[in-house]
């Protein structure tokens, strides 16, 4: 379980930083990108959409494991809810990008009911990029808790 939870993070984290760092400056200096971008934003979308449905089943299943050891104490229950909160605020972020394409597409166009939110939406990426980090921070953190407790 801990290897599916690792993997599908590092999916979704290492794809949103190849995106942030390398396709998303590349795709800045195209002049066919608008042909593209759609097609690579899908694709990573199910990405995304495989990586958290397998994050939430990993994450709950993890979650009851460790919590059945009673020596892990306060501390790691509540960065471990830190950690959930933030994950699922990432989440319900992705989901919103997700269902939202065509109004941000309008939005960042200066087109349709959305163009208050224009200098926000190129930013909702960037945060749930930060927000995996931490995310991934934590889990490293209650990972060495747990080991420790547990020996």
């Amino acid at each position: 379980m801990r290897t599916a939870h690792i993997v599908a993070s590092a999916a979704w984290l290492g794809g949103s930083l190849f995106y942030a760092f390398v396709l998303g400056p590349v795709l800045a200096r195209m002049e066919e990108a608008h042909r593209v971008s759609p097609a690579i934003g899908l694709a990573f979308g199910q990405v995304v959409t495989a990586s958290a449905w397998t994050l939430l089943a990993t994450g709950a299943y993890l979650t009851f494991y460790r919590l059945s050891n009673q020596a892990l104490g306060a501390p790691y229950a509540l960065t471990l809810a830190l950690k959930v909160a933030l994950a699922v605020w990432m989440f319900l972020l992705a989901g919103a990008l997700s269902r939202n394409r065509g109004k941000r597409r309008a939005a960042l166009e200066g087109t349709g009911p959305v163009t208050r939110w224009r200098g926000l939406l190129p930013r909702v990426p960037t945060l749930i990029l930060l927000l995996g980090l931490v995310v991934f921070l934590l889990s490293s953190i209650l990972t060495a808790v747990y080991q420790s407790t547990s020996r």
